[in-house]
């Protein structure tokens, strides 16, 4: 007589005591592995217990090959603009070199200037007439330069008169009045006569400080007149009253 399992309790399945109705065991897997699963076992767990191995980490993407470009092709002249280049450079800082050479020189040689002679009428060597030149702009060089040459005149017993070759349209206030004032000085001192010779331009400073000659001579052509440097002030309150006007 063949004896029949007990009837489970209520609420539960049928008892399968053989594992008939156990789920199919996973591919490539062992009947351990499906007794495992039946009996309550971790899923991943072997029959020895121990874990799986970690799944194999997918490969990393090798970084990109830096990309390399081929050198432009050289253009065509660059071996002449090379040339020019180098030329122009060259030519520009001897410019530069022979333009501060020449200013140290004129500096030097401005301030070592000397009265220059020259014999235009030969005569008595004992009397002699000293010809000092006024051209250009009548600033603090001009009178400067005149300065150096009144006192040539009046170092030298020789020179009985002067003569000033005024050419210039004027200048500041202050040399043109230092000009003219020592005109009147070097009259007093030395009593010598004074002629001014105008040449094409003669005004404003220029007519100023030629006031302060003995004789004025000028050429036909000659533009002067006009003394801009000093600005007059007139009084013309008797010239309203006369007239009326308050």
């Amino acid at each position: 007589m063949t004896s029949m399992p007990p009837s489970p309790p209520p609420g539960q399945g049928p008892l399968d005591p053989r594992g008939a109705f156990a789920p199919p065991p996973p591919p490539g897997g062992s009947a351990s592995q499906a007794a495992g699963s039946q009996s309550g076992a971790p899923p991943h767990a072997t029959a020895s217990g121990s874990a799986p191995p970690p799944p194999t980490p997918m490969p990393m993407m090798p970084p990109p090959m830096p990309m390399y470009y081929p050198p432009a092709p050289p253009h065509k002249g660059s071996f002449a603009r090379a040339i020019f280049m180098t030329l122009a450079t060259s030519i520009f800082g001897l410019s530069i070199a022979l333009n501060v050479y020449l200013l140290i020189l004129s500096g030097f040689a401005g301030g070592a200037e000397s009265p220059r002679r020259t014999t235009i009428l030969s005569g008595n060597p004992s009397q002699t007439v000293a010809v000092v030149p006024l051209n250009g702009l009548i600033d603090d060089d001009a009178v400067n330069r005149f300065e150096r040459a009144i006192r040539a005149i009046e170092a030298d017993e020789h020179v009985k008169a002067l003569v000033l070759e005024v050419d210039t349209p004027g200048g500041t206030v202050t040399a043109s009045d230092q000009i003219y004032h020592r005109i009147l000085q070097l009259k007093h001192e030395r009593k010598l006569p004074v002629v001014v010779a105008m040449g094409s331009l003669a005004t404003s400073g220029g007519y100023y400080l030629s006031c302060a000659a003995d004789e004025i001579v000028a050429q036909r052509t000659t533009i002067t007149g006009n003394i801009g440097v000093l600005l007059p002030r007139y009084n013309l309150s008797r010239l309203a009253e006369k007239h009326g006007i308050e």
